[in-house]
């Protein structure tokens, strides 16, 4: 009977309740001491938790994120301040990726910026959101080129990012975007607005992304959307590179 449950399970693609029984099986105390719905729990609870740990990994392995950071990493000090802590509270929840809010996280180079989203976005996999990190500038030129390609390539390709639960844009506005690129992260941020969340990290504020962009209504369209429903973090000056964090 064993096997034919074993089997069973595994047809099933219940491949983690069927290493849980089969453990059972093999720890006949245990199985004795366990009730019909004790033993039943614990399979399927099994199951649960192994199909949690394999999206975790297939979520972190799509996001990308370009440096290894956790939550705990990240410094708390006089020269980031109360204000910082703050803020961080908040982000840390990730209660602001179901109300589809922003961040923009501000600092000079070397301040933590990256070091910071990245902790974010590895912890937001964790709860099982679905993420996708990149550089802005690689973002927009690849959108840039998709929508050279044609219409049906560019809109799917702008479908699978809309349904990213968040989007991180690192160092936003570093150099001045082409007119075709501003275009593109116009497409980006207007199919996310108020649906799912963006960050953002950058080393200047809003009015100079509006400048780097060209000063124009589309340029200024994307800053507004980015800046909409957001929650802003500025990061104290100087670098940080050879401390425990960025």
């Amino acid at each position: 009977m064993s096997t034919q449950l074993i089997e069973l399970f595994k047809n099933l693609k219940l491949k983690y309740a069927a290493s849980a029984y089969q453990s059972l099986q093999e720890d006949q105390t245990l199985l004795a001491s366990l009730t019909l719905d004790d033993a039943l729990l614990s399979i399927f609870s099994a199951e649960t938790d192994g199909r949690s740990r394999q999206r975790q990994i297939m979520l972190l392995r799509m996001s990308k994120i370009p440096v290894f950071s956790e939550l705990s990493d990240i410094s708390y000090d006089d020269n980031r301040g109360m204000e910082f802590s703050k803020i961080m509270g908040r982000l840390r929840s990730l209660s602001w990726i179901e109300t589809g809010h922003n961040v923009c996280i501000l600092g000079s180079s070397g301040s933590g910026k990256t070091f910071i989203s990245a902790a974010i976005a590895r912890e937001a996999t964790r709860k099982g959101y679905s993420v996708l990190f990149s550089n802005a500038r690689d973002l927009a030129a690849r959108f840039t080129e998709l929508r050279a390609q044609g219409s049906r390539v560019y809109m799917q390709a702008r479908k699978r990012l809309q349904n990213q639960r968040l989007l991180v844009l690192d160092d936003f506005c570093l150099t001045a975007p082409s007119v075709e690129d501003t275009q593109s992260l116009f497409d980006i941020m207007n199919d996310r607005s108020g649906k799912h969340s963006t960050m953002v990290t950058s080393q200047k504020d809003s009015k100079r992304w509006i400048e780097e962009m060209g000063i124009s209504a589309v340029g200024e369209a994307v800053a507004e959307r980015i800046e909409a429903n957001s929650i802003t973090m500025v990061l104290g000056t100087g670098s940080r590179r050879r401390k425990s964090d960025e």
